[in-house]
């Protein structure tokens, strides 16, 4: 028997759309900066938001600091284990595997994820082999609209790299995640540089599912990553090349959150 009921739908709010939303509520009611943010982080961290702005509720000043310092201890450290979480713009969410966090600094300005890879076959966009024993090293860091994914053979031989351009990038207790903007920089180990999918940035452009403002940052993005990485591959190799691209260069502001 079918009876009345209700619609459901799940709704991706990346990172910017957050800090809309708490600008919105703070308009209503007391909000600390990254309300949205720190309530998608579910459990401990959801239920210190709402301790803190009852708090603030009551005429207690703001102590964004002593907030960050209780719910720090769940966020990752270097060698905890985190998942990517690739979200695609029609809502799938791929899970690219289990990475360990190699590298952090303060407030995840910076950090590197260590994954290996799984299967054989060959890299997207890459004309490199994937096999057994390959791992990636990617860098970014809270709020940056690139991720750098470089491929190594178990030898630790470079086989290429990607720069994926993304919504900014968010960390949480037990992931990284962002909205892929589809276009992505291709890096081949002998130096070659490809872009690849921009016709499907564009398609999705034309229906919709991309704003005219995640355009603009996704050409504008892009273009940077380009200039960036060709001035510096005149004078070096590839791997050199792509050190030199500076992940501080592509963040959205100061998150500061964490």
């Amino acid at each position: 028997m079918l009876r009345p009921g209700f619609h459901r739908v799940s709704i991706e709010f990346p990172r910017l759309s957050k800090v809309a939303l708490d600008e919105l509520r703070n308009k209503v009611t007391q909000t600390i900066k990254g309300h949205h943010y720190y309530k998608a982080c579910g459990g401990y961290v959801s239920a210190a938001v709402d301790m803190a702005e009852n708090l603030l509720a009551r005429g207690m000043p703001k102590e964004e600091s002593t907030f960050k310092s209780v719910v720090s201890r769940v966020f990752p450290s270097t060698g905890s284990k985190v998942k990517i979480e690739h979200v695609k713009t029609d809502g799938k969410t791929l899970n690219l595997g289990i990475a360990e966090v190699e590298v952090l600094e303060e407030g995840f300005k910076l950090f590197k994820l260590r994954r290996l890879i799984r299967g054989r076959g060959v890299y997207d966009g890459l004309n490199a082999v994937r096999e057994k024993g390959d791992y990636a090293v990617t860098e970014t860091g809270f709020g940056s609209w690139i991720l750098k994914t470089s491929y190594f053979s178990k030898e630790g031989v470079f086989k290429g790299a990607y720069i994926n351009i993304n919504t900014p990038v968010e960390v949480y207790p037990r992931s990284v995640r962002y909205v892929d903007l589809e276009v992505d920089v291709c890096l081949e180990a002998d130096g070659e540089i490809k872009v690849v999918d921009e016709e499907i940035l564009q398609k999705e452009f034309e229906n919709g599912l991309i704003t005219d403002f995640l355009m603009e940052n996704a050409r504008r993005t892009l273009k940077s990553v380009l200039d960036d990485l060709g001035g510096s591959l005149k004078e070096r190799n590839p791997q050199e090349a792509l050190s030199l691209l500076r992940i501080d260069r592509f963040v959205e502001g100061n998150p500061n959150l964490l």
